[in-house]
């Protein structure tokens, strides 16, 4: 403080310079009597008597007084001595000595006090700059300076270009004050201001983009976050911005030791059994701490040992992929076992918005990496690609599953027996899809189907007519994709892909899973042609953005919300060439958003199609994109329906992975893609369990309890439902178990499940009239059959999989009718179980 003010230009005024020079030397002076009441080991108790506040508010008068006479050589420094000495330190003594201030005391009154002034203060601070330099920053920050209409024209600015530029960034460090000042609010008992924090630090990364320092301070706001990677995707972040801030390396080496600590740890903790809700936080929590130790090893001066390195990236992996699979639990499905202190030592499920900052977080990394020369940069990349291409999939099984649930509702029951019980099985029969994949016949016009509307068509439709439903959903599928929180990640990494063509070249042979992935999704996707059919009312903008979706280029760009979070991330500059951040963007509405991402994603399907090496296909007559083994079938109908085939064939293996992890069963990853190998207690036991009539209209209350348990998914065929109609007026059981399939199907449980028959089987009318118990147990099997199949052809043995539970007693088979025992036989023979209901509850209380 003892040097003197810069000097100032020999035409300014020489009244100007001595007021400057007085003002200074007035600011220097309170700074000095301020510095010595903080020297006092006393001074807590000091900083808010009237007198210190009264020097505190001079020095902030002077401060604001001496940046607008001189901004240029005196702003930046009166800013900062106005920051430090009135708030900052006033705060840091506060924080430092916070054992000797008690809860309601006078002292933390004041304190709170100090921390609201210093937020009124910054936000009219705010608006006077504004107001004084009539800057324009509507499309950065709430509060901005409206012009007066009464007056219709602005003051003319006399400032010159430097003045005009502290201003701005004057504008910009007011934000990220008041983020701290609401940061430290956050902290005190019974305030929560962390939105409010982050809000202005995010408006100070709007004001200007290129300065770091706000993400530092979202970093230390994330504080121990999901196992500190939100603080780590902060810190990144800062550190990758044009301007970093040099304390961000030291806060994320801190992040990477803490990893490092945590990771050693979970390694030595043994693996006891745990309840469901707990397995779920546990394997979250291992995967986010593998997840932070991986990074602090994919660093461009990290020494890891290339097996350790590859044993954590197939961890990481096979954890993410497990994960994906816990969704937040909805209203209607609730565990009556579980308790909910379950839950608050971690979390359930991983949120869209985490899922999107781990996948930048490896875009940055692979960066880092290229711009070193490090050694460890195709590792990334094929870490990388292997995420990616999880999240895809998860994508796909997320769409599918939510088209599947909207276009097939479940069976109603009929309200009276006069109705006969098969009259709308010519519908369902002419819709049936053989086990051959259905013929697809090219119609100009028609449009493409993804493959889950034509599994939809045929499970059959109670519409009126196809194009009424075609129209319908259109508007069901945009729903679900404006619904799906992790299309904007998928749009994100796309754009980087985009940008490095050499990469997509090299790995298209070592990533097929990711492309045949890629194919199933872009043909979830509607097209240019269906949007624009729909009659959807859209703005001009994105009218334009879709007459040229369909081209590898797209020719314009709208800026979307996850665009503009990731403004001047290295990674993605060359994507973003294509944008003005800077000019006003029209205000998309969700559906709009929806749409400019639907356009883009699709586009890149074409961009890749044009590239060499075949990676995929787009069949205009059929309007589907396909992978390279798909294009080398010889026709039209071979391509498509190769394609249908395989999405059919995800389809099925994902609900089946869905089911199993939302068990919980105690497995790995790589049994949940089908090798289902269970541990021995449990491998009696299947997940599917099918009751026939007799078990639901005599044992209800087991099947209820199964149900229940978490342990096991009840499929109720048609041909059971069915059953129950037809017995209703004789059983009063056949009813109660009529009214508790209703309650359960209407509540959406994801536990019980009506399942359509599907696929063609024998009708076996004869066996129908000769013996019936055994006719329906034929029929259960047919259903039985396509869980098993739901394992995929080829693979490992399903047997196991399915268990039919039974009314009928079955300890001497001898004494059943031969039809009986021919279905038994070929239930045996087909790897489904068959068990009596009370023999298979009693083995399930033994196993505990």
């Amino acid at each position: 403080m003892s040097q003197g003010p810069p000097t100032g230009e020999s035409s300014e005024p020489e009244a100007k310079v001595l007021h400057t020079k007085r003002l200074y030397r007035a600011v220097v002076e309170a700074v000095h009597r301020l510095d010595l009441i903080l020297c006092n080991k006393t001074a807590y108790q000091e900083v808010f008597k009237p007198e210190n506040i009264s020097l505190r508010n001079k020095l902030r008068e002077l401060c604001v007084k001496l940046m607008f006479l001189h901004p240029v050589d005196y702003g930046r420094k009166a800013e900062e001595l106005l920051w430090r000495k009135v708030y900052y330190e006033v705060i840091q003594l506060i924080k430092t000595n916070k054992k000797h201030i008690h809860s309601r005391s006078t002292l933390e009154c004041a304190y709170r006090t100090h921390l609201v002034a210093g937020i009124g203060f910054y936000q009219h601070l705010l608006l006077y700059i504004q107001s004084h330099y009539q800057l324009e920053l509507q499309c950065c920050i709430d509060w901005t300076h409206v012009t007066d209409p009464l007056i219709g024209c602005k003051k003319p600015v006399s400032a010159s270009g430097k003045e005009m530029d502290w201003a701005q960034m004057a504008c910009h460090r007011c934000l990220v004050y008041l983020g701290d000042l609401s940061r430290y609010q956050n902290e005190l008992a019974g305030v929560d201001t962390e939105l409010l924090a982050e809000r202005f630090y995010y408006q100070a990364l709007s004001v200007a983009p290129q300065i770091g320092m706000p993400f530092n301070q979202l970093g230390t706001l994330a504080g121990s976050k999901y196992y500190n990677v939100e603080a780590m995707y902060c810190y990144l972040r800062c550190i990758q911005s044009e301007v970093s801030f040099e304390g961000a390396y030291g806060n994320l080496k801190r992040l990477y030791d803490k990893a490092a600590k945590m990771y050693h740890q979970l390694k030595k903790c043994e693996t006891r059994k745990l309840s469901p809700g707990k397995k779920r936080c546990k394997d979250i929590k291992r995967l986010l701490v593998n997840f932070m130790y991986l990074q602090s090893l994919l660093q461009p001066k990290s020494s890891s040992v290339d097996s350790e390195l590859t044993s954590l990236c197939q961890s990481v992996l096979e954890d993410f992929n497990l994960c994906l699979f816990y969704l937040p639990s909805s209203p209607n499905l609730s565990l009556a076992s579980e308790d909910e202190e379950e839950y608050e030592s971690g979390y359930a499920f991983l949120p869209d918005l985490l899922i999107f900052q781990m996948v930048i977080i490896c875009l940055m990394c692979v960066h880092s990496l290229e711009r070193a020369g490090s050694k460890q940069y195709s590792a990334a990349i094929a870490f990388t690609l292997a995420l990616f291409s999880h999240l895809v999939n998860h994508v796909n099984i997320r769409l599918q599953a939510e088209l599947e649930e909207g276009e097939n509702p479940v069976p109603a029951f009929q309200s009276d027996g006069t109705d006969e019980p098969e009259s709308k099985e010519p519908v369902e029969k002419e819709e049936e899809p053989d086990p051959e994949p259905p013929p697809v016949t090219p119609q100009v016009g028609e449009g493409r189907k993804s493959p889950s509307e034509e599994g939809s068509e045929s499970e059959g439709s109670e519409s009126s007519g196809r194009s009424c439903r075609n129209e319908r959903s259109i508007q069901e599928k945009l729903q679900v994709l404006m619904a799906e929180g992790l299309l904007p990640a998928v749009k994100v990494f796309l754009d980087w892909l985009r940008t490095n063509p050499d990469l997509i070249i090299v790995c298209a042979q070592s990533s097929q899973s990711l492309w045949n992935r890629l194919s199933v999704l872009l043909n979830l996707l509607p097209a240019a042609g269906e949007l624009q059919e729909s009659g959807l009312a859209l703005c001009p903008e994105v009218q334009d953005l879709l007459e040229g979706c369909e081209l590898p280029d797209l020719p314009s760009s709208l800026l979307l919300p996850e665009d503009m979070a990731l403004r001047n991330l290295p990674p993605l500059r060359a994507a973003h060439r294509r944008f003005n951040f800077d000019t006003d963007r029209p205000l998309l509405s969700t559906l709009e958003e929806s749409v400019v991402r639907i356009c883009c994603i699709r586009s890149f399907g074409h961009f890749i199609a044009r590239l060499q090496g075949s990676i995929l296909q787009f069949n205009p007559e059929v309007g589907i994109f396909v992978s390279i083994a798909q294009s080398e079938q010889e026709s039209l109908l071979q391509q498509a329906q190769a394609q249908f085939r395989m999405a059919q064939e995800e389809a099925r293996r994902n609900r089946l992975m869905r089911d199993m992890a939302q068990l919980r069963l105690q497995l790995e990853v790589s049994q949940l893609e089908g090798s289902l190998q269970q541990p021995k207690a449990q491998s009696a036991m299947s997940p599917y369990l099918v009751p026939d009539t007799q078990a639901l209209c005599h044992h209800l209350p087991v099947i209820r309890q199964l149900a229940t348990s978490g342990r096991f998914i009840v499929i109720i065929p048609r041909t059971v439902i069915d059953g129950l109609d037809l017995l209703k007026k004789e059983h009063p059981g056949a009813r109660d178990g009529i009214r508790y399939l209703e309650a359960e199907f209407k509540k959406g449980n994801r536990y019980i499940r009506c399942q359509k028959e599907v696929g063609k089987s024998f009708e076996r009318h004869k066996l129908k009239r000769q013996d019936a118990d055994a006719w329906t147990l034929y029929k259960i099997l047919d259903s039985c059959k396509q869980l098993t199949l739901a394992q995929g052809a080829g693979e490992e043995d399903p047997s196991g999989m399915v268990t039919i539970i039974t009314g009928l007693p079955l300890d001497n088979p001898s004494v059943l009718s031969g039809p009986m025992q021919a279905a038994l036989q070929a239930a045996a023979h087909a790897s489904v179980d068959i068990k009596n209901v009370l023999d298979f509850y009693k083995q399930w209380k033994e196993i505990g």
